[in-house]
């Protein structure tokens, strides 16, 4: 940071504590003690509001680089991650309700397999719901150091200290309906939903492992993976059927880093969900809004189950009947297995160039699609009857918010006929 932009921060802290309807770009850069040492901390890129009395017509985003009293920001992406967070702070300040956080454990056999814990909010923020700033497509500051890149891809949210702007957690939000059109007409118990992954969740998860295991333990790292690959270094990563030969060794890699980050495992992807009346458009009135919190390690077995249960026949070997295709999901387990090879010899990961290099003819905006495979690690009470009822969304969602909703999306379209209906009432 040059001088005149550390005079400019300077003069916008002091300013703001006299003036509290400036907004700007605030330029503060501090050090920050992490696991695996001091790292600075800079939010120059963030847009930081300094109104004491901002509004925001979703439940406690006060704090956030989004203004969501303005329609803009209800647009495409934004709206569905916000939500989620909106959810997770009214269920914590206004019912204290704690969130539920998947985890990855081992079984009694000795495979990857997950447990639900209720889990305090405030917990997976570190932070009271009340003090959070929610920095939304940002990159969690930390994350710099295991990448070359100049600008790595962003986070969801970054959520940061409202006071002091420390960022304090990144997480990545996905909003998704129960029951999907496949299962509408099912028992609740067996109605799905359908979990999308990108590219840049992988990298997600591939940068929060690093992080947990930190630079002191990336050996252990490094040690697991070349114990199931031999030598990944003499790979022919791109060449596809080479690859779909080596899944087994990348599915038992995968539950060795697993079973090794046990202890290390960090909250990531939010996960909330609302229940619609089958293929009613309605929400479901008693049961409708719950939030999930997923780890790093619970998220990556949602690759692994779906690459093991494609390829690997009851021994862990290779059916031969799949040697032709490579899934979306088994790609993508193979993207996280490099990148963590990388990271673990090098001490970086270059996430563009494994993705590039590693496409098997298939195109890159999706990494993978669960269904099945969601359902049953998200299954539990919570998910079949959520604990937040559709008459309360009005309390998330303010109606000054209510047109500014989106019909073609989804949720839209159903609290939009909810308020509709209502407002015919």
């Amino acid at each position: 940071m040059s001088l005149r932009q550390h005079a400019e921060a300077d003069a916008l802290e002091e300013l703001a504590g006299r003036m509290p309807e400036l907004a700007g770009e605030a330029g503060l850069t501090r050090n920050v003690g992490w696991p695996g040492g001091t790292v600075e901390a800079s939010v120059a890129r963030v847009q930081i509001s300094c109104r004491i009395n901002h509004m925001s017509y979703l439940y406690g985003l006060e704090h956030a680089n989004k203004d969501f009293t303005e329609q803009k920001n209800f647009g495409k992406n934004v709206f569905t991650n916000a939500f989620p967070l909106a959810l997770a702070q009214y269920m914590a300040i206004e019912k204290q309700l704690e969130v539920v956080e998947i985890r990855s454990i081992m079984d009694q056999n000795g495979f990857p397999s997950t447990a639900h814990n209720l889990v305090p909010w405030a917990t997976i923020m570190h932070t009271d719901p009340r003090n959070a700033y929610f920095c939304f497509e940002s990159v969690f500051e930390p994350y710099r150091q295991y990448t070359n890149a100049e600008n790595p891809n962003p986070s969801d949210v970054v959520i940061m200290d409202a006071q002091t702007y420390e960022p304090l957690h990144p997480l990545e939000l996905k909003l998704v309906v129960v029951p999907n059109s496949s299962t509408a007409k099912r028992p609740r118990i067996e109605q799905s939903c359908e979990v999308v992954s990108r590219p840049a969740t992988v990298e997600q998860i591939a940068f929060s492992i690093a992080h947990g295991f930190t630079s002191t333990r990336r050996y252990d790292l490094q040690r697991t993976i070349q114990s199931h690959l031999g030598m990944p270094n003499e790979f022919n990563w791109h060449d596809k059927n080479r690859m779909i030969e080596s899944l087994p060794k990348i599915v038992r890699a995968t539950e060795s880093i697993i079973e090794t980050g046990i202890d290390l495992q960090r909250p990531l992807v939010m996960v909330a969900i609302w229940r619609s009346k089958g293929q009613n458009p309605l929400l479901d009135e008693e049961n409708a809004f719950d939030t999930f919190i997923w780890t790093d390690l619970s998220f990556l077995q949602l690759y692994l189950n779906a690459t093991r249960n494609t390829y690997l026949d009851e021994r862990g070997e290779l059916r031969s009947k799949n040697k032709g295709d490579m899934t979306r999901a088994a790609r993508a387990l193979i993207w996280f297995i490099r990148s963590l090879w990388d990271y673990s010899t090098q001490h970086k990961l270059d996430f563009p160039r494994v993705q590039g290099d590693a496409s098997y003819g298939r195109q890159s905006d999706k990494a993978a699609a669960f269904t099945r495979g969601a359902r049953d690690l998200l299954m539990s009470d919570q998910y079949l009857y959520p604990r937040v009822a559709g008459r309360e969304v009005d309390a998330i969602l303010k109606p000054e918010a209510h047109g500014f909703l989106l019909p073609e999306r989804r949720l839209d379209a159903s609290l939009s006929l909810r308020f509709a209906l209502e407002g015919h009432g």
